[in-house]
């Protein structure tokens, strides 16, 4: 291969972490995988990632999007040169490439994600900023599982495997005592199949009987039984409250689950600078009139306040129906003057 006159990738946007695409069904392809030592850490491939890059003094803009032609949930990438455009590519050097050889007239070609800076340390840890929890790989017999949620309440893996002859993609997901499979053609949920615990899950699929259901799962690894053992469970500071990233991983761990799609819970935050907050007339501002309160919702929320750096100061005696005081212990404006 010929060497380039190329400069060293900028990164001029992180772009965003979106819960469902970094941390969802299709999460294995939102994070590139990077050797370091014996280690093989991922960093997120973001939602609106720019770099630019130098070659042969005309400057490259690569971009990263939702979805290319035949897959709408993988990343999709972009390029652009001056007035020149790329088409929505499956990867950052085909659509690097394209544009390359149309300026160019050249049947050079790129064949490495090094173009989006993934080697650069200062690059990929500006990408690692909000995140709370890099997911990882781990191999178990012929498969490699992909773990993208793990803690004792909320455990997560997939893989690749054949199903009614096609190549499928394995969702694995358990809270507390349900256990699910999903099995995907592409972007199409083809069958899911649930059960209390991962053996029966797996029994019902009637495929991969020789293998126990934890194994597939991937809760009898080692690594997976470490990271489990040592995993803090995702928080911040008041401080971080105008971070999207930081917040939005907050909200998908210890709510979205838990309470009605699109609410406003993000003005909560902007609006509480310090002092003290009751909870009740705070959640109405939000909700719709006749929204009524589970008491597995209240303590989601309660969770993620505490989470977020709150402290529930409720005296005892008081009907936490009618009142729930949280407070700020150390406020924005503190964190800020130090």
């Amino acid at each position: 291969m010929t060497k380039r006159n190329k400069s060293k990738p900028t990164l001029l946007s992180c772009g965003s972490l979106i819960p469902s695409l970094h941390y969802g069904p299709f999460s294995r392809d939102w994070w590139y995988t990077t050797t370091i030592e014996n280690e093989i850490p991922l960093v997120p491939i973001r939602l609106g990632m720019k770099i630019a890059i130098i070659l042969k003094e005309q400057k490259f803009i690569l971009r990263v999007v939702q979805g290319y032609s035949r897959h709408s949930q993988q990343p999709g990438y972009c390029c652009q040169a001056g007035i020149f455009s790329s088409n929505v590519e499956e990867s950052c050097s085909a659509a690097l490439t394209s544009i390359y050889q149309r300026i160019f007239q050249t049947k050079t070609k790129f064949s490495g994600p090094q173009e989006l800076g993934f080697d650069d340390d200062s690059i990929v840890n500006q990408l690692l900023e909000g995140v709370l929890f890099r997911p990882f790989y781990i191999l178990v017999d012929k498969f490699r599982i992909f773990i993208y949620s793990l803690d004792k309440q909320d455990f997560a893996s997939l893989f690749v495997y054949t199903y009614c002859k096609k190549r499928s993609l394995f969702v694995q997901t358990m809270e507390k005592t349900s256990c699910k499979i999903e099995i995907y053609h592409e972007t199409t949920l083809v069958v899911t199949f649930e059960g209390d615990t991962p053996m029966e899950v797996w029994k019902k699929t009637g495929i991969l009987q020789k293998l126990d259901g934890f194994v597939l799962f991937g809760l009898n690894d080692n690594y997976t039984k470490k990271r489990l053992k040592s995993r803090e469970l995702p928080t911040c500071q008041p401080t971080d409250w105008t971070n999207d990233d930081t917040m939005n991983v907050l909200y998908s761990y210890y709510l979205k689950k838990r309470t009605l799609a699109n609410i406003n819970w993000q003005s909560m935050f902007l609006k509480w600078t310090s002092g003290i907050m009751e909870i009740w007339s705070s959640l109405r501002k939000i909700y719709p009139e006749n929204h009524v309160f589970g008491e597995r919702e209240i303590r989601a929320w309660q969770a993620f306040l505490r989470a977020a750096g709150c402290t529930n100061i409720t005296p005892s005696g008081i009907d936490k129906s009618k009142a729930i005081y949280f407070i700020i212990l150390k406020t924005k404006k503190f964190y800020n003057d130090r």
